[in-house]
């Protein structure tokens, strides 16, 4: 399967990793924890700083979904990693937290509703 024209263009992929690899990086170095947060708030709201900050790392009783794994970095695209995008999708988009979905122009062009290509 060509996804994304990846069979045809071999340095997207890598460079599509390369970015996660940063990002996970990025993320789990306690150094960086202001400014993952930061990121965070930028992209969501109605989340407190507090909330942020111990989503990823306080424990959570089981009755209420938590789990002794707090935060895990799958490399890859799996069954597993693919059912929690779209369950954190859904919850986000039930509680109005995710910007407007990008249009896909004929050209490939991610256009936002009310804005130009």
């Amino acid at each position: 399967m060509d996804w994304c024209g990846t069979e045809r263009h071999a340095p997207r992929p890598r460079g599509w990793l390369r970015a996660e690899l940063d990002a996970q990086l990025l993320l789990v170095h306690p150094d960086n924890a202001e400014e993952v947060l930061r990121l965070v708030a930028e992209q969501i709201s109605g989340i407190s700083h507090a909330a942020l900050r111990s989503a990823p790392f306080e424990a959570y009783p089981a009755a209420v979904g938590g789990s002794p794994l707090r935060l895990e970095l799958p490399f890859a695209f799996t069954p597993a990693t693919v059912e929690l995008l779209s369950r954190t999708e859904r919850i986000l988009d039930r509680m109005k937290l995710l910007p407007p979905p990008a249009v896909q122009t004929p050209a490939g062009v991610a256009v936002a509703p009310g804005g130009s290509s």
